[in-house]
């Protein structure tokens, strides 16, 4: 046998292993995080806790009563320097890479 084929074969296997084993990883990742996943349909039907808002005859807000003030927003009311804060924040290389920051 030719010293390229053995090499080949050795590059094939190993290669297999690797996936064997990446497959056999994520699998046992996904079987050990399965139990505490919440279903998707829950993750669908989002309710957000706010707060009870007590309106005058005329519609004017008097007061509002709760521990929690969330209002849903679209992605175009943030405004572009939040974004950007949030980003560089949580990926300082962001725009760098592919989506995957290896060297971070």
């Amino acid at each position: 046998m030719s010293h390229l084929l053995r090499t080949s074969r050795l590059f094939a296997w190993l290669f297999l292993t690797g996936l064997s084993l990446a497959t056999i990883v994520a699998s046992g990742f996904y079987l050990y995080l399965r139990p505490g996943l919440p279903p998707v349909e829950q993750l669908l039907d989002i309710k957000l806790q706010t707060p009870l808002r007590v309106y005058s005859a005329d519609d004017k807000l008097i007061a509002e009563f709760g521990e929690k003030r969330r209002a849903p927003v679209t992605i175009e009311q943030i405004p572009t320097i939040q974004l950007h804060a949030f980003m560089a924040a949580e990926d300082a290389r962001f725009y760098e890479h592919f989506g995957v920051d290896f060297k971070g």
